[in-house]
């Protein structure tokens, strides 16, 4: 049995270019790859600074649990339980089929979950609220993430923003409550201290609030 010495001049010729044919897109993909894990590392970095500074700065009870969705942890859960509710005011809500911005009067309840009305009036009439959010799984973003989350996502496409259609423009003070299977919703205070304590109490929703009326004990603790 010979070794690669008894091959041909051409057949070990085919054989170098093969391999580096191989080496080459395997270098490519690599360098895409490592890339968006140093994105997502950086990402996650910034995640945990900016929940550093909320709770240092927070007003609300000092809560472990008030944390970012890209930091979900499985753990137990302190029973919070309010006689009233939590807080009420006016905030500009875009529809979600025609996108138009409207103001509504929100209540958050004492289970966390949040209701919206055409007007205080029709709230203190007792009408039925006009929409519920239960923020469950959801996360606050403080700033428009759509240009990342596009970025991001033309990225895996081998693609630019360049390329992406312009995104509509949001009011000043607008944040978003984001999912990733549901409905997301963006919400617009009338200025900075004001969407600063309502993100401040959404973000305590999204933690303490239960997911409708699952059974499961990971999803009521």
């Amino acid at each position: 049995m010979g070794g690669i010495g008894s091959i041909d001049a051409s057949t070990q010729d085919r054989i170098r270019d093969t391999i580096k044919v191989v080496l080459a897109a395997f270098l490519e993909q690599y360098q895409k790859s490592y890339g968006k894990v140093l994105l997502e590392n950086a990402r996650t970095m910034d995640v945990k600074r900016k929940r550093n500074e909320l709770l240092a700065s927070s007003k609300l009870p000092p809560l472990s649990m008030c944390s970012l969705a890209a930091e979900r942890r499985l753990t137990s859960r302190p029973r919070f339980i309010s006689k009233g509710n939590i807080m009420s005011g006016k905030l500009t809500k875009r529809g979600a089929k025609h996108k138009n911005w409207l103001e509504r009067h929100f209540v958050v309840r004492p289970d966390f979950r949040i209701d919206y009305f055409e007007s205080e009036a029709s709230y203190e009439a007792g009408q039925k609220p006009k929409g519920t959010i239960v923020p469950c799984g959801y996360s606050l973003c403080e700033d428009d993430a759509r240009h990342s989350r596009l970025a991001q996502m033309a990225g895996k496409m081998d693609s630019v923003c360049e390329d992406l259609p312009p995104l509509c423009p949001m009011p000043e003070h607008t944040f978003e409550l984001h999912h990733e299977t549901r409905r997301c919703y963006y919400i617009s205070a009338p200025n900075l201290e004001e969407k600063r304590r309502w993100i401040e109490v959404f973000r305590y929703c999204v933690w303490n609030c239960r997911n409708y009326t699952s059974d499961d004990p990971v999803a009521v603790r």
